[in-house]
């Protein structure tokens, strides 16, 4: 699964903090520049620290509501995302940590804050939260909210993904690839295509199926409607393709789409419920932070986050 998030920020041109919620990153763009504007910290000295920062999405609107005066700083567990953290952004420190094992002192930071990360590396990583919060200090943490609005597009993304991984059509189509190329190659007859073309069209259901089921819009609809359209340009001129350059071709998507439904599975076993959430924000008062009463984001009169906020006295 690290695998996968990694590659998915080395090439995904939105940030993954707002994957698969491109109809909600309005409102938790407009979420955090309500909080940076409302918040009172003396500006000048102050510290803030990202975690699992992704692209520096929320590091990029502190900087802009907040002004030149903060030390910004973000962690993310993918050098990738650190590196596609833009120059606009405008933040002082990007490292690659993993958000349970902070490379940092205690009391280090004025403001933490995380959207959509934090709760991927487990219950550890909001004690260190707590941990490295400044006397005065204040936490906000944004976390996936199980069977909310989001999570219920990731499942039907996963299941949509999972479609077409066993509607057949990989290993269907790849059976008669390599029979074409070994028609090239002289070894079986031109009729040998037949039966392997036969089974490919068998697949063709269950693949429409599964794209159905994807939410308008999502990238599980994109994935599986590109693969659907580029197995019909290949089917309808087969003998144009260089068969290994089509098994290539095959072999890539079908690892893209795998790695898509390990990342929609990720997001689903990371979202919390009503009972992870106040086991963490007992686990963050105990370790010192007085904890403000959990509050839920609502988009569209559907809950699509939590909110754990603290401060340290």
């Amino acid at each position: 699964m690290q695998r996968d998030w990694i590659s998915f920020w080395a090439s995904h041109d939105e940030g993954a903090s707002l994957a698969e919620a491109d109809v909600t990153a309005p409102i938790l763009k407009e979420e955090w520049r309500r909080y940076f504007k409302a918040i009172a910290i003396d500006e000048t000295g102050c510290s803030l620290l990202d975690i699992a920062c992704g692209k520096g999405e929320v590091a990029a609107i502190a900087r802009a509501v907040l002004g030149p005066a903060p030390t910004i700083t973000c962690v993310d567990y993918a050098l990738s995302a650190i590196e596609a953290i833009p120059a606009d952004a405008k933040v002082d420190h990007a490292l690659v940590a993993d958000a349970a094992d902070l490379p940092f002192q205690d009391a280090e930071f004025n403001l933490i804050f995380s959207l959509y990360g934090i709760e991927y590396a487990g219950e550890n990583a909001f004690i260190e939260a707590a941990r490295v919060t400044a006397p005065g200090g204040r936490v906000r943490l944004v976390t996936h909210l199980r069977e909310g609005a989001i999570w219920r597009d990731c499942e039907a993304n996963r299941r949509t993904a999972s479609g077409i991984l066993e509607s057949g059509v990989f290993g269907a189509s790849d059976e008669t690839f390599r029979v074409m190329a070994q028609i090239r190659r002289g070894e079986v007859q031109p009729d040998s295509l037949s039966v392997p073309l036969v089974e490919v069209k068998k697949t063709v259901p269950a693949l429409q199926a599964a794209i159905a089921v994807a939410p308008a819009g999502s990238s599980a609809r994109a994935l599986g409607e590109r693969l659907y359209t580029d197995f019909s340009r290949i089917f309808g001129r087969i003998t144009a393709y260089e068969p290994q350059d089509i098994l290539n071709w095959s072999a890539a998507m079908k690892g893209e789409i795998e790695a898509y439904r390990s990342r929609m599975t990720a997001m689903l076993d990371a979202a919390l419920d009503e009972a992870a959430v106040a086991n963490l924000s007992a686990k963050m008062t105990e370790a010192g932070l007085d904890m403000a009463q959990t509050e839920q984001i609502i988009s569209d009169g559907d809950a699509i986050a939590w909110v754990l906020e603290g401060s340290r006295s």
